[in-house]
C-alpha cells in the first residue's frame, strides 16, 4: 500500500480507502518532549488499517498514555 494525497478536484479511485483523523491523533508528545506530527502517523497507513488498528497505531505514537486533545478516526472504504 501507498498514501497517495489528492488534490481537491481528484477523482477517487474505486476500491480506494479514505482516512480522516482529528490533529489529536497524531499531535502528541514524545517521552523526549517533541511533537510528533502527521508525517510520524503515515507510516501506519501502509497496511490499509482499519479504524481500530489506526486508533492502535496512534495511541502507540503517543507512547501509549492518554490522548492530550479529542481525537476521532473515519475510515471509509469506497466502492
Amino acid at each position: 500500500g501507498r498514501v497517495v494525497l489528492f488534490a481537491p478536484d481528484s477523482a477517487v479511485p474505486p476500491g480506494a480507502r479514505l482516512y480522516l483523523v482529528s490533529d489529536g491523533a497524531f499531535e502528541t508528545l514524545r517521552a523526549d518532549g517533541t511533537r510528533n506530527a502527521l508525517r510520524d502517523l503515515l507510516p501506519a497507513l501502509d497496511a490499509r488499517p482499519d479504524a481500530e488498528a489506526l486508533l492502535h497505531a496512534a495511541r502507540a505514537l503517543a507512547g501509549g498514555v492518554a490522548f492530550e486533545d479529542d481525537v476521532s478516526v473515519l475510515v471509509l472504504d469506497l466502492a
